[in-house]
C-alpha cells in the first residue's frame, strides 16, 4: 500500500493544479484506479482515470513503479475515454494484470454490451502498446447467444499507448 500511497504523491507532483477529490475549476478528480505489474518486475505500479474540470478532459495516466516506490517512467493519454463517454455515457473501468493495460466497460438492462480496449507493455522496448479492441453484446431477457468481435492489426500494434487515438 506504501507504493501507492507514494505514487499518489507524486501524481500530485507532475500535476501542479492537483487538489484530488475537491470540486474546483482547476482540479484532477480521480474516477478510477488500478494497481498491478504492468512491466513485470514484481512491484506494482498505478494507473489513474482523472478527469480535469479545467480542460474538461479524462486523462489516463500510468506510474511504473521501482523498488523504492519511486516513480521511475510515466504514460499519459487524453484520447482514450471519449468513445466510452459517447457509446456508455461514463468512463471505463481501468485494470492492470500481467502486463496487461485494459481499460472496459460492461452493463446495460437487457441487452447488455462490453468493450475492452487492451495494451501491452513490452519489457524490450520499456513501452506500452496497443493490441486489439474486444467487442460483446448479450441480450439476457430473451437469452440470446453472446455476439464476440475482436479487433487487430500488426500495424496498430505499433503505436505507443501514449500515442493512440481511441475512435471507436
Amino acid at each position: 500500500m506504501s507504493n501507492l500511497i507514494k505514487s499518489l504523491a507524486l501524481f500530485v507532483m507532475f500535476c501542479s493544479n492537483v487538489c484530488l477529490g475537491q470540486e474546483n475549476s482547476d482540479s484532477y478528480i480521480i474516477l478510477k484506479q488500478d494497481t498491478g505489474d504492468l512491466n513485470a518486475d514484481h512491484i506494482n505500479d498505478l494507473a489513474i482515470v482523472a478527469y480535469s474540470k479545467l480542460f474538461n478532459d479524462t486523462i489516463v495516466t500510468i506510474f511504473i513503479n521501482d523498488i523504492n516506490g519511486e516513480v521511475k517512467k510515466v504514460f499519459e493519454n487524453n484520447k482514450l475515454t471519449e468513445a466510452f463517454m459517447i457509446m456508455y455515457n461514463e468512463v471505463p473501468e481501468i485494470e492492470i494484470t500481467k502486463g496487461t493495460l485494459i481499460l472496459h466497460y460492461y452493463g446495460g438492462m437487457c441487452h447488455r454490451e462490453s468493450r475492452r480496449l487492451i495494451f501491452l507493455f513490452d519489457k524490450n522496448q520499456n513501452d506500452l502498446f496497443f493490441d486489439k479492441i474486444e467487442w460483446g453484446s448479450h441480450n439476457v431477457c430473451n437469452d440470446s447467444k453472446p455476439e464476440n468481435e475482436i479487433y487487430t492489426s500488426e500495424e496498430e500494434k505499433q503505436i505507443r499507448f501514449c500515442e493512440y487515438v481511441d475512435e471507436n
